[in-house]
């Protein structure tokens, strides 16, 4: 059965809906990787530069090098502290995790965009067919979003800000620089 406008619409609005949702998971996602991937570059690189430093003072103690005598002993200590951080907060696996949703959100955002934009417009476009793509579609961001780790309030902020900055936007001469201008 060819589908008619109104369904058709109500069809690509849904589309889109759902499309919006992913874009915001997605871009979100990105956001929260970037942070625990700073994270976990700062806490690793400063433990290991206090531990070398602990171990430095700890020399020159030992070759009479004139230092406080606590200093080894504070920079050890705040090193472990750093590394009992990183060991238990796991800000690499963190990372990994927000990195594979947000790449997951990408692809379905991308699907979800062609349907909408492609074969939901089609002029023999079937209801019933229609209908169940988009239900696949909706299927599998359920399943990203139930194997995605959550996504802090920080995040949802910096992807609405970039979002309505237009960095999602496709501007003319990309779309040609990529696909080539379409005559």
């Amino acid at each position: 059965m060819t589908i008619g406008e109104g369904d058709r619409a109500r069809i690509i609005d849904e589309g889109r809906k759902l499309a919006t949702d992913v874009l915001y998971s997605e871009k979100a996602h990105f956001a929260a990787a970037g942070r625990w991937r700073y994270w976990q570059f700062w806490l690793g690189n400063s433990a290991a530069v206090l531990a070398a430093l602990a171990g430095a003072a700890f020399l020159s103690k030992i070759l009479s090098v004139e230092l406080q005598s606590w200093l080894p002993a504070a920079l050890a200590f705040v090193a472990s502290l750093i590394t009992i951080l990183v060991t238990n907060m796991k800000p690499d696996q963190i990372w990994e995790k927000h990195h594979a949703a947000g790449v997951d959100y990408g692809i379905a955002r991308r699907k979800i965009r062609q349907f909408v934009q492609i074969t939901a417009r089609a002029e023999n476009a079937d209801e019933k067919k229609l209908t169940e793509t988009l239900d696949k579609l909706t299927e599998e961001v359920g399943a990203i979003q139930k194997r995605a780790r959550p996504i802090p309030g920080y995040a949802h902020a910096k992807a609405y800000k970039s979002i309505h900055a237009g960095q999602s936007d496709y501007e003319q001469k990309e779309l040609d620089a990529a696909t080539g201008p379409i005559a």
